[in-house]
């Protein structure tokens, strides 16, 4: 049994990321939990009281929705990812290759003997450094925030890898029709990557 004396976890990212990418969802658990409605308003920060909660189930349930939504998240959202650092690392090195091409030692020689060459070497040199800033640019700004996109990538990864473990936890647990510190922890921890995910995908 859940420690009587704690209050318990919330699930208010959960309510949040149902609301924002499956509404239906969220329709359904306060259809199926009428006299739960304030469990699954908008913006509350369920558990942070404590309260007497004899509904663990409820809020386990809203966990297992609320992740099973996370992976579809992550499963869409990873591929785009991948398909922009592909892009974004192949700007990067053309900038490197035009850097050394512009670099190198015949443009050094042409452009002090020829007006043209010396332009062509300015012009190669700045469409590299033009490269470089742009294929920077998308590793940044792929996901609509700060942040290298290749760790963005990694965390994502990682998102997805713990939202399944946790899920299939929760799914198990509530078959079995356990209530304990356990599934109390693992619904704190869905509540959190519920947070995690939203910010790494800009909603």
């Amino acid at each position: 049994m859940p420690d009587e004396q704690a209050p318990p976890p919330p699930v208010n990212e959960i309510v949040n990321l149902l609301n924002r990418f499956a509404p239906a969802a969220l329709d359904e658990l306060r259809q199926e939990y009428p006299a739960h409605q304030e469990l699954l308003r908008i913006g509350l920060i369920a558990g942070r009281k404590k309260e007497e909660d004899p509904v663990l189930r409820v809020r386990a349930t809203v966990a297992i929705k609320g992740l099973g939504e996370a992976v579809k998240i992550c499963q869409r959202e990873l591929p785009r990812i991948q398909a922009k650092l592909e892009v974004s690392r192949k700007w990067i090195l053309y900038g490197h290759i035009f850097a050394i091409v512009g670099g190198a030692s015949i443009f050094g020689t042409i452009s002090q003997t020829s007006i043209i060459g010396s332009y062509v070497a300015a012009t190669i040199t700045l469409l590299g450094s033009l490269a470089s800033t742009y294929g920077q640019y998308l590793s940044e700004a792929v996901l609509g925030r700060s942040g290298n996109i290749t760790d963005n990538y990694r965390v994502l990864v990682e998102a997805l890898a713990q939202a399944r473990q946790t899920l299939n936890t929760l799914q198990e647990l509530a078959k079995a029709g356990i209530a304990s510190k356990y599934v109390v922890e693992l619904i704190k921890n869905a509540n959190v990557l519920a947070l995690k995910i939203m910010t790494m995908t800009g909603a």
